[in-house]
């Protein structure tokens, strides 16, 4: 008897995707809608909004606002589309998908923005929003501060078990955490627990007498590479980040250090092609001619010393 093949399946096309979206907006299906995108990734849907007429993208970005997915969405965008779509968005909205979304992806969404719109959405979020995210702003570039959600989960070592799992069914971000960081009345970073750990402890044992003292840690002015190195090396889903006193002030993930290794094997590439880091196809001739005279007056030097030696 014949069997049949096995076929490897994938995510459907952007193309398939804008179809049954905008089908489903027809229809008015919010609820089988707002469905299909919580279960749907980031990196599956951001090829789908150019594709969508501007009053349906209007409304799949309203319900990425709601499920807290529309800067993670929208930062998945090549720089062409990204820059379309941020023109073709209020800022108004804007600020909405800021205040709903990760605080580090909120920074980094507001980093593409010039300064005056990026000012403005600021305003829009309000003083104490907009002054969090605007504290990460300021942290230097290409470093464990700028890299970091500051929107993490950090328990008093004095806690129950029992206490720790029911703040932990409460947390608003279930997704955003992997491991349970433990601090001191100074919230200074103690220990840490991972969820299988916690789930198997006894209820009424505290956090401090079954946590793991010896934390991995990175300080907020480490250097992304850095950071990267600890997370390759000690096989970590999130590495905390300390100031200079010990305190907790946010995490970096693990898809963040991804990202952090994608860039730097692109950069390393286009070096080696003798390639700027900002040029781009759509580059005038006059400014890549610019970024790679030098080299190329270089390399026609060194190769007429050689032609010249032979």
């Amino acid at each position: 008897m014949n069997r049949p093949s096995a076929t490897t399946t994938g995510p459907p096309s952007a193309r398939s995707y804008q179809q049954v979206l905008t089908r489903l907006l027809r229809h008015g299906a919010m609820p089988q809608l707002r469905k299909i995108i919580d279960k749907t990734l980031a990196a599956d849907i951001s090829p789908v909004l150019p594709l969508l007429l501007e009053d349906d993208r209007r409304k799949i970005l309203t319900l990425l606002i709601e499920t807290g997915k529309a800067a993670r969405v929208i930062l998945e965008l090549d720089d062409a589309d990204l820059e379309e779509i941020l023109d073709s968005i209020d800022n108004e909205t804007l600020a909405a998908i800021c205040s709903s979304s990760a605080p580090d992806d909120a920074a980094d969404l507001l980093e593409i923005l010039d300064e005056e719109r990026r000012e403005t959405v600021l305003t829009r979020l309000g003083a104490a929003k907009g002054a969090h995210l605007e504290a990460l702003l300021t942290q230097e570039e290409a470093t464990a501060g700028s890299l970091m959600n500051t929107d993490y989960l950090a328990l008093d070592e004095s806690l129950t078990v029992a206490d720790a799992i029911e703040l932990i069914r409460r947390y608003p971000r279930k997704e955003s955490f992997f491991y349970v960081y433990t601090v001191d009345e100074g919230h200074h970073l103690v220990g840490v627990l991972s969820l299988r750990s916690l789930i198997l402890a006894p209820p009424e044992a505290e956090l401090k007498s079954t946590m793991v003292q010896n934390v991995v840690r990175t300080s907020v002015d480490a250097s992304q590479e850095e950071v990267a190195r600890l997370v390759a090396k000690y096989d970590l889903l999130s590495i905390p980040v300390v100031d200079q006193q010990n305190r907790m002030v946010g995490v970096v993930t693990v898809d963040d250090v991804i990202d952090v290794i994608q860039e730097e094997a692109e950069e390393d590439l286009l070096h080696l092609g003798g390639v700027m880091i900002s040029e781009r196809v759509s580059s005038s001739a006059l400014s890549s001619f610019r970024a790679r005279f030098p080299w190329l007056l270089f390399n026609l030097v060194t190769a007429f010393a050689a032609a010249s030696v032979v």
